[in-house]
């Protein structure tokens, strides 16, 4: 395991300990969880992004009135 060392606002600082106290878990414990989530979540959308890129140069493209249809149709 590799340390990180990070400069942090109060408010930011704080929130993590607070958690960390709630789920009585180390406060390095709780920053490491988030740090992992957010990375995921951004693997995520750089995914979907590089999918919906391929997508549009495939081709697969809707135009607005198909998208307005759609839409028509689920909320009725």
């Amino acid at each position: 395991m590799t340390d990180l060392t990070i400069a942090l606002d109060a408010a930011t600082d704080s929130a993590p300990e607070r958690v960390a106290e709630a789920a009585n878990k180390p406060k390095a414990e709780v920053a490491a969880e988030a740090l992992a989530s957010y990375l995921r979540d951004q693997a995520d959308l750089e995914a979907m992004v590089q999918e919906a890129r391929d997508d549009f140069a495939a081709g697969r493209t809707f135009t607005s009135d198909q998208i307005a249809e759609s839409t028509r149709e689920t909320l009725s």
